[in-house]
């Protein structure tokens, strides 16, 4: 579906998806521009989709396509309607993950290949995602180098996370990317936040928690998650 506006045509999804502001998503805003590469963005965007119940649903695919090529493909799993109000927000979720892209690694930065399940060519998809387009076809997927690096420009390095309001939950996402590898002291952490270790302090204190207290609920957790994964593989 697309509309006629100032004798151009308009494709709504595009619109949409194009027009929001990455920096302005819940929590994870600040979190989100600071990752290293496209593929851990899509990591954590979608560990937040499952802390927060998200009803809609994407699939983070890696594939080994070559000894030295990494491939990896977003595949979104929302609704089964295939009509025009379902492709379009399939396009609309499709153009701003593309943008978190942009935004993470470069304005340039596009997708080796986008599929889409309308069948009709459309001039706008192909214009903003700059791909390949693989029309008709089963899922709606973004194809992309799993090596993408972040550009970290001037302006991801200038974000604070003084805008955002529920500061204990950034912590705590990127507590679990870090648990496997080691762990974040406090001070490492309220650099990756752009602040100082004190003011991360006060704004936990604020909410009621603390960094100690957060990273020993962590912990729990996930030896909770080992016990019971150890336990039923014990019974079988």
């Amino acid at each position: 579906m697309a509309i006629e506006q100032r004798g151009e045509c308009l494709n709504l999804g595009i619109a949409v998806g194009s027009g929001m502001n990455v920096r302005a998503i819940p929590v994870i805003g600040l979190a989100l521009l600071k990752q290293d590469s496209v593929l851990s963005a899509y990591k954590l965007i979608l560990r937040y989709q499952k802390l927060i119940g998200d009803s809609t649903n994407a699939q983070l695919i890696k594939q080994q396509v070559g000894p030295q090529e990494r491939q990896a493909l977003l595949r979104f799993h929302f609704v089964s309607s295939t009509g025009a109000i379902g492709t379009l927000s399939y396009e609309a979720a499709m153009a701003f993950c593309v943008k978190i892209a942009r935004t993470v690694a470069a304005k340039q930065w596009r997708p080796t290949r986008v599929c889409v399940q309308r069948r009709e060519p459309c001039e706008e998809l192909e214009q903003y995602f700059n791909c390949a387009i693989g029309y008709g076809a089963p899922h709606h997927e973004i194809h992309f180098q799993a090596d993408d690096q972040a550009a970290h420009s001037e302006l991801q390095q200038g974000i604070v996370a003084e805008k955002h309001k529920a500061i204990s939950q950034v912590p705590i996402l990127l507590l679990e990317q870090h648990l496997a590898s080691g762990e974040l002291s406090c001070k490492s952490m309220a650099q990756l936040l752009s602040m100082s270790e004190k003011t991360l302090q006060r704004r936990l204190s604020a909410e009621g928690t603390s960094y100690r207290a957060l990273l020993d609920t962590l912990r729990q957790e996930k030896a909770v998650l080992c016990y019971g994964s150890q336990t039923s593989a014990s019974v079988k």
